[in-house]
Parts: structure tokens; C-alpha cells; sequence
């Protein structure tokens, strides 16, 4: 199925490419081919160089970190940048002209997280990308993991670089560096160019230029916003350090994460991923959602209430958390879908990092053995709150499962965070003990 599923992947961006060409000349439709070709190979084989690409002919800059290429099928994620945003909507411009330090509160509302707007920086990084890129014909495209292709919003994860005096320039450093961007860790730091981008952070706070000009209307609360994704980035590398330990551990950004999923099931694993929506229900079990794009998750399912209540997990809504269980596969009777899924018996098969453990402070938490479903996939001994109990009752699984999945919407939008990153754009520590938890 999965397999299929890629197959049907590749398939799609070649009809995309296809249909994208138009009326156009005969060395852009080879270009195409050639590039729809590539792109399934890059599918197949994981890689760091996408490759190189003509910038869109049209408006190929719509903002100072969204750049349109031709023979990709969406627009660019800059990786390690975030710049402000432009003006779009005349509700902005309105509320702009009211003050910007009133339409910066009203925007944010009761938001306990920084949120995007539009600002004139925003204005003015727009301007500085379509100079950077003002001659420059083709683009480079390198990732900074081989397996993380798209960005939660579908958008392809990339560095580009663009060759000025003959050599090949990484556009998202220079973005921070002339201060139009601090360096954005929200997904994880650069693999690749952590240095760089501190560097050139650093030089362009120094020479108080951009976002950092006091003078200039910006969002003005970076250091919010950097402790915020700083410590995301934190969780992320954690899992990272982990995941090169052990041959079970599954971030859920990676794109081949259901294919191995798959290959796991009946197998105990730790999957790691961002929580996207919460399903709270009064009988039988709740759900909740890792999200791996805007309409992609994978299930964690949660029969006894007061594990899910302890767990406090509607206060992490869009941040990272570690799952470990045995990955079971579920048919939908209703609408036939397949899904994975984990089922939680005991809160201790759930780590939500703290503070303290990501400054290395604390260990992971432990108790109990952590009770893993053991029994055949139709019957499994019943969930209970306190690890030390036992029970010899047992509940039709897929039953409850039917039930819980009855109403299951055909297309469910996950949540990112509370930052509204999804309404500016408009486009589209400490190791691991989980041994000691069982």
C-alpha cells in the first residue's frame, strides 16, 4: 500500500510537471522532462543536492523567504530563515494605519505564542530578495536532511544558492547576515550551516541593521520568538542523538516515516512527532494526532481518560513529544482507509520534554513497567491508570476502533503551533532513557 503510494507520488508531480509546461518553448519542455525525471529519482534515492532550477519567469519572489522555481510543484521553505511578512490583505493596511504598536497587540489577540504579520520589514526584505536575485537566471537547490523533503504545509525544505562572481552563494546565510531574518531554528538547527547562520546573525545585530534596527518597524519580540524556537530545536536534537542509537526511533517529518512504520508493525517503537489536533471523548477512547503535514498525522490512541488528562498534552498542542509502543495496523470498516497507530496504556510511554531535561538536568521519567500490547491485535488486556495493576479483562480492540472512527473526517487539518503560521503566508539535551521505562 504504502509503496503504492509513492509510486502514485512520483506519478503526480510527472502529471504536474507536465501540465505546468503550457505553451512553452521546445528547451523548456526538455528541461521539464528531464526535471520530472530527476524528481522521481530524487523520490527514490535520498540525497542533499535537489538540483539546479530556472527561477519562474513570472513574480518569482513572492517574499523575502518564498521563492517560485519552475518544475516543482509548490513554492520553497527556506531553511533556517523566517522573514517578516508583506502586505496582502487590506485588513492589514487599515489596521496598520491605525499604529503599528496597535496593530501589532491586535493582531497577536490572546495568542500565547509570537504570531506572524505583515510589517514594512517584511516590505523591505521582499525588496532585498528580488535584488539579490535581480540577473540571476537558475538556482541551486540543496536540502539539509536527505530524508526531509517537505515542509509541514507542503512546501519543498531547501538552501538556495544563487552563483554571484562565479561562485555559488547561500542566499538563506545572506538573507540573516543583512538582517532581513534572524536565524529561524523553529524545525530543527541547521545540519549543515549552524555555524554560519550564528555568525551571521551575530554580524547583523552588531551592525543593528534590518530587524534589528531599532528604528524600524519589525516585530520587535525576537527574543521571545528565538527562546520559543530555541527550544524546540532542543527537542529536536535530542531526537536526533537518540534516533543514531537506536534502529526503532522514527521522527515523523522524515519522508519515508509510514513506509518503515509499516515494516514495524507488531514491533515496539518510539515515534517522534509535533501534536496536530486532540479528539477528547466521553465514551470509549480519545485520539490523539501527530501530525506530519497540514493533512497528514499518525494516531496515538488513548483509552483510560485519566492518562490522557495526566499528560496535559491539549497545553503542547503543535510541539514535539516521544511516543514508544507497538505500532498496530487499523482498517477503517467505514470507509475502508488504512491507518498506524499506538495505542498508550500508562503515562510513562509518553515523554513531553521539560526545561530541565532538554539543559540536561533531568532524565527521562520512570516507574513502572510500561504495559505494551502484547496480545493478538483483537484482543488486548484493558488499559489501566496505575502500572503496578493487572487485569484479566479484555475488549474487542477493533470494535472500539470502529467506533472511534465512524465519523472520522475524510480530510482533517492538523494544527503547527499557535504562531498562525498558516494565515501570513496565504500559499498554500540530556540522552534518552526509555529502557528504563519498561
Amino acid at each position: 500500500m504504502f509503496q503504492r503510494f509513492i509510486w502514485l507520488i512520483a506519478l503526480l508531480l510527472s502529471a504536474n510537471f507536465l501540465l505546468g509546461c503550457g505553451a512553452q518553448t521546445k528547451n523548456q519542455r526538455k528541461f521539464s522532462r528531464e526535471q520530472t525525471a530527476a524528481a522521481i529519482r530524487t523520490i527514490e534515492n535520498e540525497g542533499l543536492v535537489i538540483g539546479e532550477f530556472p527561477l519562474r519567469s513570472h513574480d518569482p519572489i513572492l517574499d523575502g523567504d518564498t521563492v517560485m522555481v519552475q518544475g516543482l510543484d509548490s513554492s520553497l521553505r527556506l531553511i533556517g530563515i523566517d522573514t517578516e511578512e508583506t502586505f496582502k490583505k487590506e485588513r492589514e493596511r487599515q489596521l496598520y494605519a491605525g499604529g503599528f504598536e496597535k496593530y501589532k497587540k491586535t493582531l497577536r489577540g490572546d495568542s500565547k505564542r509570537p504570531v506572524k504579520m505583515a510589517t514594512p520589514l517584511g516590505e523591505e526584505a521582499k525588496q532585498w530578495a528580488q535584488q539579490f536575485f535581480d540577473g540571476v537566471s537558475t538556482v541551486r537547490l540543496e536540502r539539509d536532511h536527505p530524508a526531509e523533503l517537505r515542509g509541514f504545509y507542503g512546501r519543498y525544505l531547501a538552501y538556495v544558492f544563487a552563483q554571484k562572481d562565479g561562485k555559488w552563494v547561500n542566499y538563506n546565510i545572506e538573507c540573516v547576515r543583512a538582517g532581513m531574518s534572524p536565524y529561524y531554528m523553529k524545525y530543527a538547527h541547521s545540519r549543515r550551516f549552524h555555524q554560519e547562520f550564528l555568525e551571521a546573525e551575530a554580524q547583523a545585530k552588531a551592525q543593528q541593521i534590518g530587524i534589528w534596527d531599532p528604528n524600524k518597524e519589525s516585530y520587535g519580540d525576537y527574543d521571545e520568538r528565538k527562546a520559543w524556537w530555541g527550544r524546540r530545536a532542543a527537542i529536536i536534537d535530542t531526537f536526533e542523538r537518540e534516533e543514531k542509537k537506536h534502529d526503532n526511533y522514527f521522527a515523523l517529518t522524515r519522508y519515508n516515516a509510514m513506509l518503515e512504520l509499516d515494516k514495524r508493525v507488531g514491533q515496539e517503537v518510539v515515534v517522534f512527532g509535533a501534536i496536530g489536533n486532540i479528539r477528547h471523548r466521553e465514551k470509549g477512547p480519545s485520539i490523539v494526532k501527530l501530525s506530519r503535514s497540514r493533512t497528514e498525522s499518525f494516531d496515538v490512541v488513548f483509552f483510560e481518560k485519566d492518562v490522557l488528562r495526566s499528560l496535559n498534552l491539549d497545553e503542547q498542542k503543535g510541539e514535539y513529544i516521544f511516543v514508544r509502543g507497538m505500532v498496530r495496523r487499523y482498517k477503517n470498516k467505514y470507509n475502508g482507509r488504512e491507518s498506524l497507530q499506538i495505542i498508550v496504556n500508562f503515562p510513562s510511554q509518553v515523554w513531553v520534554p521539560s526545561d530541565e531535561a532538554l539543559a540536561g538536568k533531568e532524565g527521562m521519567p520512570t516507574g513502572g513497567a510500561t504495559s505494551m500490547v502484547s496480545a493478538p491485535v483483537e484482543v488486548v488486556q484493558s488499559p489501566v491508570v496505575n502500572e503496578q495493576e493487572s487485569s484479566e479483562a479484555t475488549i474487542d480492540l477493533d470494535a472500539e476502533m470502529d467506533s472511534l472512527y465512524k465519523d472520522d473526517p475524510a480530510e482533517e487539518m492538523m494544527s503547527d503551533t499557535e504562531s498562525a503560521d498558516s494565515n501570513a503566508k496565504g500559499d498554500e539535551s540530556s540522552d534518552l532513557d526509555f529502557d528504563g521505562l519498561m
